[in-house]
């Protein structure tokens, strides 16, 4: 929930604040979320999806012809290269990539040719990154 309000580095301190205010989180899980997002954020894989600039969609619905819907955690769109990034929390299991998969396939039949499929595994204040 937290990572949907959170578009480049720049958003993290005041989604906190904010979440901190409106009673969500407490001063302590505020600390905690902190480490956790900003060592997210810090990963040599990770950051370029975070950095200003980029057109992000978090949460965007997209919705087929039969009325199905899919929801990938986040879009990335950078040039002509489109990134899928799904968060995850747990151990890897086989229905996360399925899952990163047939949004792919949505995304590909949408015309975008150039994309990349990132999980990322938030377990503690471990994070896990995952190329598909």
């Amino acid at each position: 929930n937290v990572l949907s309000q959170i578009f480049t580095i720049e958003d993290v301190d005041e989604t906190l604040n904010s979440l901190l205010l409106d009673g969500i989180l407490d001063n302590d899980e505020k600390i905690q979320l902190h480490k956790i997002i900003n060592q997210l954020i810090s990963n040599p894989g990770i950051n370029q999806y975070f950095k200003k600039g980029l057109e992000i969609k978090n949460e965007a619905e997209i919705l087929l012809p039969d009325g199905k819907t899919y929801r990938p955690d986040r879009l990335v769109f950078d040039d002509d290269k489109l990134t899928i990034i799904d968060y995850k929390t747990g151990s890897q299991k086989e229905s996360d990539i399925n899952q990163i998969k047939k949004y792919w396939e949505i995304l590909y039949e949408m015309g975008y040719e150039k994309i990349n499929k990132v999980l990322i595994y938030i377990n503690n204040e471990n994070c896990e990154v995952v190329e598909v």
